[in-house]
């Protein structure tokens, strides 16, 4: 063996080794997978709302555009947007068309909008809201309870006079009696 004998193993041994060695695996293609959508903010959600909202009330389908509201309100976060759409419920109650005018349903979510602490960006609305809804509810009553007074009075004056016809035609009778009687020899 020769000086270089050692050399030249070694240079074999290193080559022996790496053609031992499992090939390195190739690098796995770039395949753009498909896109996921962000999901949408919640201004892109309630403009997107308001837009069926509106579309349903010029179609006067009431109580389709509240689903449409009622579905937001679900799935949107608290803050100004929440709060709006659930003002517009309140207004939607309030349509004579819609439910015949739900005052009752109408404050009592506005009462809840008032007491969560949530929807504080529009409570002063709906506190002055509710202040108006409040007036005029007292107002109606008020004008339903004087209808009332006014039919029950309509209904004893007619029963009055009623009274008072039944007893003229009865002195007439009497009159017409004493008058043939005073007429007979």
């Amino acid at each position: 063996m020769t000086s270089r004998t050692p050399w030249c193993l070694a240079v074999a041994a290193a080559l022996l080794a790496g053609a031992c060695r499992p090939p390195r695996p190739a690098p796995a293609p770039v395949v753009a997978g498909p896109a996921v959508p962000t999901p949408p903010t919640a201004a892109a959600r309630w403009a997107r709302s308001w837009t069926q909202v509106e579309s349903l009330l010029s179609e006067s389908r009431f109580a389709a555009a509240d689903s449409v509201l009622v579905a937001y309100v679900r799935s949107a976060p608290p803050g100004g947007l929440l709060a709006r759409a659930q003002l517009w419920r309140v207004l939607l109650k309030l349509e004579p068309r819609s439910t015949g005018g739900d005052m009752a349903g109408a404050l009592a979510l506005l009462d809840s909008i008032v007491a969560d602490s949530a929807m504080r960006d529009v409570r002063a609305e709906g506190l002055l809201l509710r202040r108006g809804l409040a007036a005029t509810d007292s107002l109606r009553r008020l004008e339903l309870r004087r209808r009332a007074a006014a039919t029950q009075q309509a209904s004893e004056r007619a029963e009055e006079l009623r009274v008072a016809r039944d007893s003229l035609a009865r002195l007439s009778a009497e009159l017409q009696r004493l008058t043939r009687r005073l007429r007979s020899p």
